[in-house]
Order: structure tokens, then C-alpha cells, then sequence
């Protein structure tokens, strides 16, 4: 049997009403649309640091023979793309372009010069060597030659595309042998689409998820990497009932959503971005890393008091390196961390260009993913020492400096301190 609401005490219109809980907050819902510039930035770090990957493995190029034909392609470009980066003139030696994929460009009859497509057959160029390198009209050309003697001067981007070119249409046909991932694959024939057509539809059309699976199999950094390194660091603040946020809580508060914000604008962070959430976070690491070293030189002087001769004189110059370390972090807020300073970028740059080894990228990213700073630090630094030539001074001069000072407390505090003291050291001339 149903039955009314039961009678109870009658209730005071003057009562107060709780207010319904408020709705929950919904993110906004942002678009991300792929952009040529991240599309490209793919298809150039796949192969080039594939490239470097492949030729780290072997002691002499004559290897190369024996390896497959898109491995051959692959290490072509990235000496084309490396060749591009030296300064204009003849070349002491002209390069030859035959023997693999065809490096095709095709004449757009309005003076002008594209990666020709391979089914493109009128108005085509095959070309045979380079001879050169020059400016022209402020873009930097390659001196080629046909193997009928026609010289053309070459836009460098042109050029690297119609190798890309050539070896798109390899890692299509192989199928499952293909070398680079499918996503990979794919990023790299959108690309080249829109240097067929002049428009972006390929690539804005392309699924966001592949450009992200893409970069990272090429060992560049996300975005999503960087806004999942601020969920291992940060926390938005939130005000206790009844009491208000503090300055410095806002700030940071505003500080985080403004990475947030511009981490928003694409799927491929820039070494810009890397950069700024270093200069964002990294003095909120400082004090662990000044610890570290305080700790570290206090026993080198406790041992330095029962120490004498040699033993001593080595101690003490430990304890001073130290010293000098914990200086240059206090004063870095106002040197290598401060807004206008451009070397944190510079650091980064070689992970847009491909100048680094896949497995090194992935590893820096893999750190960023993780939220661990020092670990990122640690293999962009190895590797840059690692590119040294065994006779540069300043590669001696940092395994000299770092060979007494315990990994740990190196990379402490994210690797702040290491960063001052490599940019410090590789500041210095090669003799």
C-alpha cells in the first residue's frame, strides 16, 4: 500500500536551504588540427635520426652494401641533410647522386622547382650530382647538374624532399619489411602531398593520434609528453573553504595554465617549449640540487681534515669545483633560467632537425612522459658530448670535470646544475 509523505514538525520559511551543489566543470574541448610544419618535422627527424641510428652501428660505410635499399636511401638523406647545413660554395668534392631511388624535381613553368611525383614524367629533372651550395634570393640552393650537363639551382628543402621521395616509395611497396612504423609512413606521404599540391588537406585531415604515435617513434618530444610531465610536478591550487589563494599561489596557478595553454596549439613540442618548462620548473629544483652538493662537499672537507699531500690538494679541488656549482646555480634564475636566455633552446634544437640518434630522442621524451628532468638532462648532455671529436678540448675538459662527482648528485634537482656546468664548459674555443 502506498502512503504519503509522512507529517512532521512544521519548518521555518526563515530556515536556511542548502544550494545545490554546483555543476562539475567541464574541460573545454579543444581541436587540435595537424600542421605541415609538425608533418614535416616528422618526416625530416624519422629518417635523418634513423640515419644517425644506423650509422652508430656500424665501424665503416662500406657496411652499407650489404644493408637494404631504403637503409641506403635513409643514410642519404641524412648526409644531404647534413650537407645542407654546411656554409655556401664549391664543393671540394662534387657528390653523386646516382646508384639508388632517383632524385627527381619538376618545373612548375613559373620559375620555380617541387619534389616531382613518381608517377610525374613532363617537365621533369633527374638530377646527377651537387657541386655546390649558394643563396639565392635569401633561399639556400644546391648547384646541380643532369646527367645531361643542365645545371640547376636546387632549393636545399626541394632537393631533401625528392629524396624523401624516393624513399616513401620503397617503405610503401615493403609492406610489413617496411623500415619506419606505419604511422611513420603515413605522416611522411601527407607531407609529400602537400608538396605536390601547394594545399595542407592531407595532413590537417590526418588523424592527430598518428601524428603523436609518429613523432613519437621518431624520438621527438609531444606535447602530450610535456603536459604529462606537469601532472607528475604540479597541482593546480585550490582554496580552502572560507580562505583565498596566496600571490605566490596564483602565480603559479597562471603559470601552469599558460603552459597548459600553449602546449594546447599543437601535437609536436618545439625546443621552445622544452625550454620554457625548464625555465618554469627548473627553480622550484634548485634547492633539492644545492642540498645535494652542500652534503657532498661537507664530506670532502671532513675527509680533506685527515687527509695530506696529494690526497689533500685533490680533495680541496673537488670541494672547490663544488662550491663553484652551487654558486652558478644560485645565480642561475638570473643567468641560464632567465626569460631571454636562449641557450636551454639551442640545447634542444637538435631533436627538431634530426641531429640526434632515434633511441636518444625517445629517451628524452620517455623521461618528459615520466616527469623526471634530470634523466632528460642526462641524455641530451651524453649525447652531445658524444658527438665531439675525441681531440675537442672541451670533451676532455667535461669528463675531467664530472669524473669525481657521483651521478646522483650531478643530475640532482633535474639536472639544473649539470646544464650550467656544460653550457659553462662548451662555451670554451676548440683549439
Amino acid at each position: 500500500m502506498l502512503q504519503g509523505p509522512t507529517e512532521g514538525p512544521p519548518v521555518s520559511s526563515s530556515a536556511s536551504v542548502p544550494p545545490p551543489p554546483p555543476e562539475p566543470t567541464r574541460a573545454k574541448e579543444i581541436k587540435v588540427v595537424p600542421t605541415t610544419r609538425e608533418a614535416r618535422a616528422i618526416a625530416n627527424v624519422a629518417v635523418r635520426s634513423r640515419a644517425k641510428s644506423e650509422l652508430r652501428q656500424i665501424k665503416d660505410r662500406k657496411e652499407l652494401r650489404a644493408r637494404p635499399a631504403i637503409i641506403k636511401e635513409i643514410v642519404t638523406y641524412g648526409d644531404l641533410a647534413s650537407l645542407a647545413e654546411q656554409p655556401n660554395g664549391a664543393l671540394s668534392q662534387r657528390i653523386e647522386l646516382s646508384g639508388g631511388e632517383p632524385i627527381r624535381v619538376i618545373d612548375n613553368l613559373d620559375g620555380s622547382l617541387r619534389a616531382a611525383r613518381p608517377s610525374e614524367s613532363d617537365r621533369v629533372f633527374t638530377l646527377a650530382t651537387i657541386t655546390g651550395r649558394a643563396t639565392d634570393n635569401g633561399i639556400a640552393v644546391f648547384t646541380c647538374y643532369t646527367a645531361s650537363g643542365s645545371q640547376l639551382s636546387v632549393p636545399v628543402e626541394v632537393l631533401l624532399d625528392a629524396q624523401l621521395v624516393g624513399i616513401a616509395k620503397l617503405e610503401t611497396a615493403a609492406g610489413e619489411n617496411r623500415v619506419l612504423t606505419a604511422e611513420q609512413t603515413t605522416v611522411l606521404n601527407a607531407y609529400l602531398e602537400t608538396r605536390y599540391t601547394g594545399k595542407n588537406d592531407a595532413v590537417e585531415n590526418m588523424d592527430v593520434d598518428v601524428l603523436r604515435q609518429a613523432g613519437e617513434a621518431s624520438g621527438l618530444v609531444t606535447t602530450d609528453s610535456l603536459r604529462q610531465f606537469l601532472t607528475q610536478h604540479t597541482v593546480e591550487h585550490q582554496a580552502k573553504e572560507g580562505e583565498t589563494l596566496t600571490p605566490a599561489q596564483e602565480t603559479a596557478n597562471q603559470i601552469r595554465q599558460e603552459l597548459l595553454t600553449r602546449l594546447e596549439a599543437g601535437t609536436i613540442a618545439s625546443a621552445a617549449d622544452i625550454a620554457y618548462l625548464i625555465k618554469v620548473y627548473g627553480p622550484t629544483q634548485i634547492g633539492e640540487a644545492v642540498q645535494e652538493l652542500r652534503t657532498r662537499a661537507q664530506n670532502l672537507a671532513r675527509d680533506a681534515n685527515i687527509a695530506s699531500g696529494e690526497v689533500r690538494e685533490a680533495t680541496q679541488k673537488q670541494i672547490n669545483e663544488l662550491v663553484e656549482q652551487i654558486q652558478a646555480l644560485e645565480n642561475s634564475q638570473s643567468g641560464l633560467l632567465s626569460p631571454g636566455d636562449q641557450q636551454l633552446e639551442q640545447l634542444f634544437v637538435g631533436m627538431e632537425n634530426g641531429d640526434i640518434p632515434t633511441e636518444v630522442g625517445q629517451r628524452i621524451s620517455g623521461a618528459l612522459k615520466s616527469g623526471n628532468l634530470g634523466q632528460a638532462v642526462e641524455a641530451i648532455i651524453e649525447e652531445k658530448v658524444n658527438q665531439l671529436p675525441k681531440e675537442d678540448p672541451r670533451k676532455k675538459a667535461w669528463e675531467e670535470k664530472v669524473k669525481n662527482i657521483t651521478r646522483k648528485t650531478l643530475f640532482a634537482g633535474g639536472g639544473i646544475g649539470a646544464l650550467i656546468l656544460y653550457l659553462a664548459l662548451m662555451g670554451g674555443k676548440k683549439e
